[in-house]
């Protein structure tokens, strides 16, 4: 079994996998894989994590940690002239794909939206890119960083 944040990380990708105009253009990594084939891209990546002890029943029989992930969703369109619209277009598709996913509510205690960026990056090929992070609560035992607690 794979680490806990890589189990989000998968769920976020089967989410969002056709339910966006980046189509399976969605990579697991934090860098974009500039090509000029490529229109539409999602990167999903974690950066940080904080996690608490916790303590079921009165003689702590069982333990776990609560655990808050940020996930970070960014979404890439090469530069055109309708370079707002189609962030904002992709967006809109990258949300409504996670907060109606069962999947990934089912895996997780609770995910929210915290914040939305939005820029425009100047390499080889010019792209707008738009980052929604999450933040990301669950549950492990301490002795089990691959299971996750439902």
């Amino acid at each position: 079994m794979s680490h806990g944040r890589l189990q989000i990380r998968n769920a976020f990708r089967t989410a969002l996998l056709s339910s966006t105009d980046a189509g399976t253009n969605i990579f697991l990594m934090r860098t974009f894989p500039v090509q000029a084939s490529l229109t539409r891209a999602i990167l999903i990546y974690t950066t940080n994590e904080s996690s608490s002890l916790a303590t079921v029943g009165s003689l702590g029989a069982a333990q776990s940690y609560r655990r808050d992930l940020m996930v970070n969703v960014d979404g890439y369109v090469k530069a055109n002239a309708s370079i707002e619209d189609d962030l904002d277009q992709l967006a809109l598709q990258i949300e409504e794909a996670i907060e109606s996913d069962t999947a990934l509510r089912a895996l997780v205690e609770e995910y929210q939206l915290t914040s939305t960026e939005m820029q425009t990056e100047e390499n080889e090929t010019a792209v707008g890119m738009v980052r929604l992070s999450y933040n990301v609560v669950y549950r492990t035992r301490p002795e089990s960083p691959d299971v996750i607690i439902p």
